[in-house]
């Protein structure tokens, strides 16, 4: 079997899939091909998976070894209070008595990937960077819920079993161990976060939520300023505490064609969209990222309001994703979608 990779394209994400429009395609083999694999297997292989997938990875520590060292003074105790915080809110309930795992976002440890843990299971994530001035602390650059965090190991893993680019059969603490299968957290902001990873003389970028199989985006990021300048992102302050929450219900963002053609409201402002929200109004955020080569259509499910004034709009990914209002409107725009109250 061949996995074929379409090369440069405009890429549209259905529903969390991407759709990958190109005008040709290349096929390159996988790594590892599955070789008569029978459903027993696969199930078996599965259910170790979901043993194995609460279990301290072992892939982590050694990230914090090429990073620089251990964790920044403060940090655990900057996360605890953000963890507290949101707990509390609607729609965080599985955050209550959670603890969570640190992955580093490349060197020198300025920004991490906090995995919120429960019992084991992954409920959600938060992305922290440390202040690169003489204030220092950390800030929020976003967060979300759901069994499928941003830069979780598990979900990649399970990504790349599916797409056939490693062996079905490799337990999931071996992929972990593998040195031979190089994982690389790409982070430029919340919008622009993918794996990148390379096994053999192959490389292969995945959507580092969902897990989605990207095409080849080697060329387009090279084109892009080093990744995770966390100082120009915006952020939630180190610490703050939230006065309003609003969630709503998912609905498909593909019921209507606004977000194909562009924004087609008027930017209101993070308070003029929360009150569109208020009113019922279903509103889709559409990412038009590297020069309109990746189209990507989101349900907005709902807002975070902190006393500092910052916004963050839930956008649904696989679950839901906080995202600054201001990066909201640097990267893309808002539009109504058929079907809205």
């Amino acid at each position: 079997m061949r996995t074929k990779l379409l090369s440069t394209a405009l890429v549209f994400a259905l529903a969390g899939s991407y759709l990958v429009l190109a005008e040709h395609a290349d096929s390159r083999n996988p790594s590892v091909l599955a070789a008569g694999m029978t459903s027993q297997l696969a199930a078996e292989a599965q259910a170790q998976w979901a043993e194995q997938r609460a279990e301290p990875s072992q892939y982590i520590k050694e990230e914090f070894i090429k990073a620089g060292g251990q964790v920044q003074p403060g940090l655990h105790d900057s996360i605890a209070r953000w963890v507290s915080e949101l707990a509390a809110q609607p729609g965080f309930e599985a955050w209550r008595d959670a603890d969570w795992e640190l992955l580093p976002l490349g060197p020198g440890l300025h920004g991490w990937s906090a995995i919120v843990k429960s019992g084991g299971r992954e409920v959600g994530y938060l992305i922290v960077s440390a202040n690169q001035d003489a204030s220092g602390g950390f800030r929020l650059l976003e967060y979300g819920t759901g069994t499928k965090p941003l830069y979780s190991l598990a979900t990649l893993y399970q990504a790349l079993v599916q797409h056939e680019l490693i062996d079905p059969l490799l337990p999931y603490d071996m992929f972990q161990a593998d040195l031979a299968i190089r994982r690389e957290p790409i982070y430029y902001h919340a919008l622009l976060a993918v794996w990148k990873v390379t096994a053999g003389d192959h490389v292969y970028y995945l959507d580092a939520k969902s897990g989605d199989l990207l095409p080849d985006l080697t060329e387009a990021l090279r084109s892009l300023n080093v990744p995770f300048n966390a100082a120009e992102l915006p952020a939630l302050s180190e610490f703050g505490e939230v006065a309003e929450t609003r969630l709503l219900d998912v609905f498909d963002p593909l019921g209507g064609a606004g977000w194909v053609k562009g924004p087609s409201l008027p930017d209101k402002g993070a308070t003029g969209f929360m009150r569109s929200l208020e009113g019922s109004r279903r509103l889709t955020y559409t990412a038009r990222l590297l020069e309109d080569k990746l189209l990507y259509p989101f349900a907005v499910t709902g807002y975070q309001l902190w006393k500092n004034g910052e916004t963050f709009f839930s956008l649904d990914h696989d679950g839901s994703r906080f995202i600054p209002y201001e990066l909201l409107q640097q990267n893309g725009g808002f539009s109504s979608s058929e079907g809205g109250r």
